[in-house]
């Protein structure tokens, strides 16, 4: 057997180092109990939304598409004897592993064997140095029995600031597996199995090194040294090898290779990154008539003179040179400099970004090639010896493509940016090409007209899956066509409401109608001509709406509802406060994944028998479950709600309104209707005749008028000659 068998014979060696493949079935099958530490020098658990998201959907994925097994990481352990146990200190891989623990924790419910994995004679297997307030509550976590499968939120009663990381990590994984179980339509069975796939093939490569190391130096070490060549560095040589071979093209290889360096940074704006990537001046960057131009262009070539790098560029760092440098830093400060960085962070990877270009680039050649949005595959798809990429005019033709779409991607698509220093926050950011006194700058600005866009996609990001943001390929296709192969003209603000227009009918097309294809499938398509009319179906739309899912709702249509609440907040203007709907205007979707109930579940007295007339065709229907009496919040949100009756929930919220803060918009309905005396319910009452009215004059009136009433904005399109 792999993994740790050889764990007793490091305990009594101090010389040499191993490494194994480690599922958790072979870390539970030793005859000697095996603990699992976190030394004192590792923080505590600070996975948040994002990347617990991206980790469930991934074991999900892998388990769904029938995988022998998923690879999810390194862990590096130091061993020890303890008592009658073996002690294992996790030096590297914490956040994984913790989050793997509490999915057990999750499903322990569905699988023996994840109750063994997650205890050890009703003590927890995972612990943490010197943290007995978060080792009691690993503790207490032995007797919870958990339903995935029933219309109910998970809560914990803790009001410890030291353990809310760890708590809201396991509300996000709870909510997450959750939905992910909705959405597949999974029995008690599937779960059964799915926890059986974690169990047993979810594989980790496992290092041991001797205890009598210094830990600390290398929990230091692992965290500042160089980063592993990763895929698209190596796609990057194999295309030189080909782009070398043909002579036609030796004074436009460097050239190409910039294009390619500058936008692989996918962290740094593109003229940011240009500019870095040479020792010039902005204006031997930039081409002279940028400084002047007085319309806003949409065409890299416009702007970028890659020609003129040949006297002041620095040489494009090579692949031996990255496998060289123990730290990518060191590159970066040797061939780079310090210069100024705008401090954003992409919603999607290099490699990514290269598969969406990839489909881009068959749509506009009309191949039909279905490429997914798979990173780890990247260089399966390029492969140079099989398909295009043998021809080196095609690879100079994709990499110029690239770097076209690169350029719009960075004009059109939200980035985790912030705003007047405030927290990170999915903006939009126009930039500008200032010159005077012959001193040149060029700077990033967040622009109040960008809003829109920027919360639509906003509602796509959030709801898509993280690894793939399938959206982003037609909207790419889209900006491509329009901008460059159909050479339209328009000024910026017509250019982002034509995109708000084209990205709301590409979510319609993808979620307000019925649709049997997968997302890689309906993403991949030359969607230009399809939104003259508006895409998307209100009977679907209101048949959803209208169902009593409870916390089994997908949580796309509060994001949704939010947007719409934001995007015709006007007709609620006089519903609430004039203070409340300042901040209503600056309202921002976030990562959410928690349904609130605003009448409680465990309370009675939301409904009468004449209500339940509504659902006649439903067996004993829950009226709580109706989409009028929830609202979505975050796991810390939830958590303080707890319980709570209607007015302790209304006197929480008006608590944060008065801190300049609101839950969401829908909450901000809700409690706003409490506070009125309505279709003859009195004021302070919450029932289920104001949550149908809350539904049906506000929520769905709103979906109505986006899908019958949302024209093309513009119509001053003009075509260059």
């Amino acid at each position: 057997m792999k993994g740790l068998l050889k764990i007793d014979t490091l305990l009594s060696t101090k010389n040499y180092i191993t490494s194994n493949e480690l599922t958790l079935e072979q870390l539970i099958l030793f005859d000697t109990p095996i603990n699992i530490q976190i030394p004192l020098y590792q923080r505590l658990y600070v996975w948040d939304v994002e990347e617990i998201k991206l980790f469930i959907e991934d074991v999900s994925d892998a388990y769904i598409s029938g995988k022998d097994f998923y690879y999810i990481g390194n862990m590096m352990f130091a061993n020890t004897k303890n008592g009658d146990n073996i002690q294992i200190d996790l030096i590297d891989g914490q956040q994984r592993f913790t989050t793997l623990w509490l999915t057990s924790i999750l499903l322990k419910s569905y699988s023996k064997n994840l109750t063994e994995f997650a205890f050890i004679n009703d003590e927890p297997r995972l612990n943490f140095t010197s943290r007995d307030e978060v080792n009691e509550f690993f503790k207490s976590l032995l007797n919870i029995k958990i339903n995935l499968l029933n219309n109910s939120n998970l809560s914990f009663n803790q009001n410890n600031p030291s353990l809310e990381p760890i708590v809201n990590g396991l509300l996000n994984i709870f909510n997450f597996i959750k939905e992910v179980s909705v959405n597949n339509e999974w029995s008690k069975n599937d779960l059964c199995a799915f926890s059986d796939f974690i169990f047993k093939k979810l594989q980790m490569v496992q290092t041991t090194v001797p205890m009598d190391n210094d830990l600390n130096q290398i929990f230091e070490s692992l965290n500042s040294g160089g980063k592993q060549l990763v895929n698209h560095q190596i796609l990057k040589s194999r295309f030189l090898k080909v782009l070398k071979k043909d002579n036609d093209l030796k004074n436009e290889i460097d050239s190409l290779v910039y294009k390619w360096d500058s936008a692989s940074n996918m962290n740094l704006y593109l003229e940011r990154s240009v500019y870095n990537l040479t020792n010039a001046t902005w204006e031997d960057v930039i081409k002279k008539d940028v400084w002047r131009m007085d319309k806003y262009s949409f065409l890299s070539k416009e702007y970028f003179q890659f020609t003129e790098f040949s006297t002041h560029s620095i040489p494009p760092i090579s692949l031996q040179t990255i496998l060289d440098n123990s730290n990518d830093n060191e590159i970066k400060e040797s061939k780079i400099g310090k210069k100024q960085q705008d401090s954003v962070k992409s919603i999607v990877s290099f490699s990514q970004f290269l598969l969406h270009s990839l489909r881009v680039f068959y749509l506009q050649k009309g191949i039909s090639k279905l490429i997914p949005v798979d990173s780890k595959n990247l260089l399966l798809y390029f492969d140079i010896e099989k398909n295009l990429f043998s021809e080196s005019k095609v690879i100079k033709e994709f990499i110029n493509l690239m770097f076209d779409l690169r350029f719009l991607f960075d004009t059109f698509i939200v980035k985790w940016s912030t705003e007047d220093g405030e927290s990170e926050s999915l903006l939009i950011n126009k930039c500008y090409f200032n010159q005077s006194n012959k001193s040149y700058s060029v700077r990033r600005e967040y622009l109040e007209g960008n809003k829109q866009l920027a919360l639509v996609q906003s509602v796509l990001y959030i709801t898509q899956e993280s690894k793939t943001q399938y959206w982003i390929t037609p909207f790419l296709n889209y900006l491509y066509k329009r901008y460059i192969t159909l050479g339209i003209t328009e000024s910026y603000d017509d250019a982002i409401k034509n995109a708000v227009f084209f990205t709301e009918n590409l979510d319609n097309f993808f979620y307000c109608q019925n649709n049997s294809l997968d997302m890689s499938t309906l993403s991949f398509k030359d969607f230009t001509n399809d939104f003259k009319v508006n895409a998307g179906d209100y009977k679907y739309v209101r048949s959803n709406l209208k169902s009593l899912n409870g916390t089994n709702f997908f949580r796309y249509w509060f994001y949704k509802t939010e947007y719409l609440l934001w995007k015709y907040k006007e007709d609620f203007e006089y519903d609430v406060s004039s203070d409340e709907f300042h901040l209503w205007k600056n309202y921002k979707i976030t990562f959410k994944t928690s349904i609130e109930h605003i009448f409680p579940q465990s309370k009675s007295g939301f409904e009468t028998k004449i209500d339940k007339k509504d659902f006649e065709k439903i067996d004993n229907p829950i009226l709580k479950d109706y989409f009028g009496n929830l609202v979505l919040l975050s796991v810390s949100e939830n958590s303080e709600y707890g319980k709570a009756d209607v007015d302790d929930k209304k006197t929480k919220y008006k608590l944060k309104l008065n801190n300049q803060y609101i839950d969401s918009l829908k909450s901000s309905l809700i409690f706003n209707l409490v506070d009125k005396e309505l279709d003859g319910v009195q004021k302070g009452i919450w029932n289920y005749s104001k949550a149908k009215y809350h539904m049906r004059n506000q929520i769905l009136k709103i979906h109505k008028k986006h899908l019958r009433n949302n024209l093309c904005p513009t119509n001053t399109q003009k075509i260059n000659s």
